[in-house]
């Protein structure tokens, strides 16, 4: 293989298009978008700060090859041709963790692992010449994923999802994920230089990812990942790379950054996890009404994931909620710009008022909307 690689950085639907701003911000080469996945090129530190510093991404991946496979013993050459053992050394893991298959002749989930494993294992033999590899070092998870007939065989760099940042151990019962909070923050425009509040703030994640960012601390920094052991990476590289990522951290203090919610294990929970992020001096937690926030800043930004439907409420309290959190900050907070994520279809009749964008994201596999209104702007953007 090349000192220069193709990456993958897979994305949930709807966040592709901020994933691909995010690399090129971190000056990535030859950056593109598709459904769900957004490609980069660049040599073993790309992959690396990709997984350190992206914040809407789900995981990062090495590209080994595309080819075009119909029948099973096309997909078997199309594998074993891959260059497996300039990756790969002798005591390597490399189990096919991963497999999907849209719109393709292969369609057998199974057949398709099994097949690609002998493939990779064919390749390795002929590359080590031996014919048993017990599989007891680095740990290299491999992905096969078919699409219209398209092989593509990618390893995963990241190990445990991108959104595992770390900082957040206790799991609540509706829990909004790290890398759709991220991508709120960067919606929402927030740049540490106003005030930020999140009224329903359940388990703090979106102060949290919103003073990382104000702070310009990378999301992955405590962390580890599957790829820090692989061969492409000498052995100081990850303490230069993490010592980088704190350097770049800003050390001033920037505008207020607040969360409230009614239920005090909310609360407790949102400061415990605001203590793990180490932003204790930065963001204050309270417990709080919705109808008793209040702010001597006349302008700001609330950002907010308020429980819904299929999330903790039922259709009718989460319209009621709705339409007294629109009120609410409308006599309370009349400047400030406001982001809503719900699932409510029909959100914007309940708050009174219409957005100036909304967008159509999942958390997990949860359909649901983000309204942003701005008082700023009348014309609607975004749909």
């Amino acid at each position: 293989m090349s000192d220069t690689y193709r990456w993958m950085a897979t994305a949930a639907f709807g966040l592709e298009g901020i994933v691909a701003r995010e690399l090129r911000d971190l000056h990535m080469d030859e950056v593109t978008c598709e459904n769900g996945r957004v490609f980069f090129s660049g040599g073993p530190e790309a992959g690396a700060k990709a997984n350190m510093w992206l914040r809407c991404a789900d995981r990062v991946f090495l590209i080994m090859g595309t080819f075009k496979a119909k029948t099973f013993e096309e997909l078997f050459q199309g594998v074993r041709a891959l260059p497996w053992a300039e990756l790969l050394p002798k005591d390597a893991n490399f189990p096919v963790s991963r497999v999907k298959s849209h719109a393709s002749t292969l369609y057998s989930l199974r057949d398709i692992q099994s097949i690609s494993k002998k493939a990779m294992v064919e390749a390795m033999r002929g590359a080590y010449h031996i014919n048993w590899f017990e599989e007891t070092g680095a740990k290299f998870p491999v992905e096969v994923a078919i699409n219209n007939d398209i092989v593509t065989v990618a390893v995963d760099t990241s190990g445990s999802g991108l959104h595992r940042r770390g900082y957040r151990p206790i799991m609540g019962e509706a829990p909004l994920r790290e890398t759709l909070a991220a991508a709120m923050v960067k919606l929402v425009r927030y740049r540490g230089n106003e005030p930020f509040m999140d009224p329903m703030c359940g388990m703090g994640t979106l102060p949290v990812e919103a003073a990382m960012q104000a702070y310009n601390i990378a999301p992955g920094l405590f962390r580890s990942y599957a790829c820090e052991k692989w061969p492409m990476y000498g052995r100081e590289d990850w303490r230069r790379f993490r010592a980088e990522a704190r350097d770049a951290r800003i050390r001033e203090e920037l505008a207020p950054i607040m969360g409230s919610d009614i239920d005090p294990r909310a609360v407790d929970v949102a400061r415990r996890h605001v203590d793990m992020a180490g932003l204790s001096q930065q963001i204050k937690i309270r417990k709080l009404d919705v109808r008793q926030i209040q702010s001597r800043d006349d302008r700001g930004i609330i950002l907010s994931n308020p429980p819904y439907g299929e999330r903790l409420l039922d259709q009718k309290s989460a319209a009621l909620l709705a339409k007294e959190t629109g009120q609410v900050l409308r006599a309370k907070l009349p400047n400030w710009r406001v982001g809503m994520l719900c699932a409510l279809e029909d959100f914007e009749k309940h708050y009174g008022q219409q957005s100036t964008m909304n967008r159509k994201l999942y958390n997990a596999k949860l359909k649901c909307y983000f309204y942003l209104f701005d008082p700023n702007k009348t014309d609607k953007r975004g749909k």
